[in-house]
Formats: C-alpha cells, sequence, structure tokens
C-alpha cells in the first residue's frame, strides 16, 4: 500500500497544475492506480535466503566452472574421452575440496563449542542436578541462586 502511496505522490508531482477540471484530474489519478495495480511486483520477502555454499571459496568456485566447462564440451561431442575423463578429474578433486571445507568448517565450530564458557556452568548445573537426585531432594534455594550467578549472560 505504501508503493501505491509513493507512486500517486510521484504522479501528482508531475502533472500537478495541468488539469482544467476535477473530471481529468480523476481520470488521470484512475489511470495511475490501474497502471500501478496492473504491473506485477515480486515481494521482497518472496525470495528463500540465501543460504551458506561452499562456492564463495574462489578455489571451489574456480573448480566448478572448469568442471562447467568440460561437461559442455562433452556434451557437445559425447565422444570426446578426454573431456570424459577430465570431468571424472576434475569432479573428484571438487569433491574433496568440499569435503574440506566441511571439515574446516566443523573444526571450527567445535572449536568455538569449546570456547563457550556455558557448558561449563551445564556440567555444574548437571553434577548438582545428580547430587540431589542421588539424595532424593530438592536442590537448595542458595545452590540455585549460586547457579545463576555463574551464567555469564544473565547479567546479574
Amino acid at each position: 500500500m505504501a508503493g501505491l502511496v509513493v507512486h500517486v505522490v510521484a504522479w501528482y508531482a508531475a502533472v500537478k497544475g495541468s488539469f482544467n477540471d476535477a473530471e481529468a484530474l480523476y481520470d488521470g489519478l484512475l489511470h495511475t492506480i490501474k497502471g500501478f495495480i496492473a504491473t506485477p511486483r515480486v515481494l521482497a520477502r518472496a525470495h528463500a535466503p540465501r543460504r551458506w555454499t561452499y562456492a564463495t571459496d574462489p578455489v571451489i568456485r574456480n573448480c566448478q566452472h572448469t568442471l562447467a566447462a568440460y561437461q559442455r564440451r562433452w556434451q557437445l561431442n559425447p565422444a570426446d574421452t578426454e573431456s570424459r575423463d577430465a570431468i571424472v578429474t576434475v569432479a573428484r578433486h571438487l569433491m574433496d575440496l568440499w569435503q574440506q571445507e566441511r571439515k574446516k568448517y566443523w573444526v571450527s565450530f567445535l572449536d568455538q563449542v569449546h570456547r563457550t564458557q556455558s557448558l561449563q556452568v551445564l556440567h555444574h548445573v548437571n553434577s548438582v542436578r545428580d547430587k540431589s537426585r542421588r539424595q532424593g531432594t530438592r536442590t537448595h534455594p542458595a545452590v540455585e541462586g549460586s547457579l545463576i550467578l555463574l551464567w555469564p549472560s544473565c547479567g546479574i
């Protein structure tokens, strides 16, 4: 709706003062609104969010382009065994590169998880909880309060 208002305001600013009577203004306004409604528009949120891809690495992107070039060459001439062998070689190399990138990603992810202090707090909470379960009683409120103070993001 805001787009329509902006469109009509822009139209009016362009043709302001050129109308002899109210009927001409009405016809011009009606024509502008019909034109705006008839124009197809893509909503900004209609597109899927961009996902992370291995193609951001220039080495992988270059390998993908090389593979595509060999595939096009082979499609034009299926009897070309050199292109077919190159496709297999480049595809295997590309799979190795993807595997290396996945491994780097997960190693850095796990490193980040290990650096997170929340795991230490969770371990402490679970150890206190296990002790209270073995005793058959609930955790003392003072202990629960001290557990909240250990959590760095609580800001208490």
